[in-house]
């Protein structure tokens, strides 16, 4: 998992912000997967989901945004994970660190936008993850 927060200031709306991201993910090869938004009087709240398959881990990755506003700044977190693929039982997280790189990338086309945490949890090249199979007759 990699994991990216900032803040953008308040000069740039929080429409226009989801809506930069969104044209940004999707034209650097991220399909938009689906999204949930929240309002309660001042504060604001839009999740959006990412994905797209990596060749070098045979395997897809997601990236969820989210984006929250009070009226001030915008906090945003953007947090990349490999997922299904290869059925082997490995997965593998070659290219969340690319993934999100597209989502840092735009990020910094804000002037003014302060980074808050940057970098990869689990670093391993792959995380064995062990089958369960359960017997019928168990039951």
């Amino acid at each position: 998992m990699a994991q990216f927060e900032c803040v953008f200031p308040s000069a740039y709306s929080f429409d226009d912000i989801l809506q930069y991201f969104h044209a940004h993910l999707t034209k650097n090869h991220g399909e938009y997967t689906g999204g949930s938004d929240y309002a309660s009087g001042r504060v604001r709240v839009a999740v959006r989901v990412y994905e797209r398959y990596s060749v070098m881990g045979d395997n897809y990755l997601s990236l969820t945004v989210t984006l929250v506003n009070d009226g001030g700044d915008t906090f945003a977190s953007a947090i990349s994970a490999a997922g299904r693929g290869n059925g082997l039982g490995v997965v593998f997280n070659w290219g969340e660190d690319k993934f999100l790189e597209i989502f840092s990338d735009g990020a910094n086309m804000f002037e003014g936008m302060k980074v808050l945490k940057k970098g990869m949890k689990n670093s391993f090249a792959a995380t064995l993850i062990k089958p369960c199979a359960i017997s019928m007759t168990e039951f």
